[in-house]
């Protein structure tokens, strides 16, 4: 992004995008306001099938959407409100920030009507000013409850460990919890002269130490993983060796 552009256009502000540089690389191109990454009506980076929003040099994080289906930044409207489109133009995503700090974005199918997020089944992503995420899923007329079926509903910010996972906003054992059974059913085992058999487990709660592995790979909480649900363990190495 920061590579020499083989042309520049000074102007004065854009009426609609707000920018007075752009400028053309090799691969694309990118819009600047007094010397800063800025567009109000589009996406300020747009170089090869990379794509990045800005606003007065303050990256904007797009919503994670389906791959097959890219979003772009489309402007923020007089209540502060930040559009995603699609690529046919359809709003599929809004970010807003409330007074106490906190960053909600919200999923819509093409017709505007509330839509899961496409791997995560959730309605809403909230961002704490602590940096705690949370992840609700919302039916319509309901109230929003916690719900995620591709990581932790509450995401710690300093702490994978004190991460909780939910579903349909009921708490359902995760990593840790998983780990902490399996040790006690070991030391159990010892205690009897029993051999130590794996712990049993269902496909979510595979799919859940998967996840964890593959998100936080150098944490104390995979290596634990490792020594516990060896196959989960591996069949995540796996999965990251592969993407």
């Amino acid at each position: 992004m920061n590579s020499p552009a083989t042309l520049t256009r000074t102007r004065p502000y854009d009426t609609a995008g707000g920018w007075n540089e752009r400028r053309v690389h090799a691969d694309g191109v990118s819009y600047w306001r007094d010397g800063e990454l800025h567009r109000a009506d589009g996406d300020a980076v747009i170089r090869d099938d990379h794509r990045e929003a800005w606003l007065f040099g303050v990256q904007l994080e797009t919503p994670d959407h389906d791959l097959r289906d890219p979003l772009s930044f489309a402007g923020q409207t007089k209540s502060g409100r930040l559009i995603w489109h699609d690529q046919r133009g359809a709003i599929r995503a809004t970010t807003v920030i409330n007074a106490a700090g906190v960053s909600e974005t919200r999923w819509f199918d093409a017709d505007g009507e509330p839509e899961e997020h496409w791997r995560g089944n959730y309605h809403v992503r909230r961002v704490l000013g602590t940096g705690e995420v949370r992840y609700y899923k919302q039916p319509e007329g309901s109230k929003p409850i916690l719900h995620r079926v591709d990581g932790p509903a509450v995401e710690d910010a300093a702490n994978v460990v004190r991460s909780v996972w939910c579903v349909d906003g009921a708490r359902v054992e995760g990593p840790l919890e998983l780990l902490i059974k399996h040790t006690v059913r070991a030391e159990q085992a010892m205690q009897h002269g029993r051999p130590i058999v794996r712990l049993p487990l269902t496909d979510a709660q595979k799919g859940r130490l998967r996840i964890t592995v593959i998100s936080h790979p150098d944490t104390d909480l995979a290596s634990d993983i490792a020594i516990a649900f060896p196959d989960e363990y591996h069949a995540a190495l796996q999965a990251i060796q592969e993407v």
